[in-house]
């Protein structure tokens, strides 16, 4: 079980820092998305909304927690669809932060060392 919870997680999240990382190397792209998909456009280009529609599908394609919850089809979609989207989310926000901070070191704090 914990298994399957960590590869949802970790695809997931995975997936989802490389898509924001595309739609920022490629800014033509995000407003292609957010002209031509008007209802979609939000979901598709925020972080948080994308990861946690992401975790949904899959929750509902792999089904990662199997009977984790009781017989009600719905609350056992729901809980898992929050206990995979809020861990994915947390490791993504962690990846991009750990991203920004090495970007920051390596571009700001680079000093040239003349002797």
């Amino acid at each position: 079980m914990f298994q399957s919870i960590i590869f949802s997680v970790l695809s997931i999240s995975g997936a989802a820092v490389l898509w924001r990382k595309l739609l920022h190397d490629h800014p033509v792209w995000k407003d292609w998305i957010v002209f031509h998909m008007p209802v979609l456009g939000k979901a598709l280009t925020c972080g948080l909304c994308f990861t946690y529609w992401l975790a949904l599908f899959f929750v509902l394609w792999r089904n990662p927690l199997p009977n984790w919850t009781g017989s009600v089809f719905i609350v056992h979609v729901f809980l898992s669809w929050m206990v995979v989207a809020f861990v994915s989310v947390f490791l993504r926000f962690s990846y991009v932060a750990i991203q920004e901070l090495v970007h920051y070191q390596v571009h700001h704090l680079r000093q040239e060392h003349h002797h």
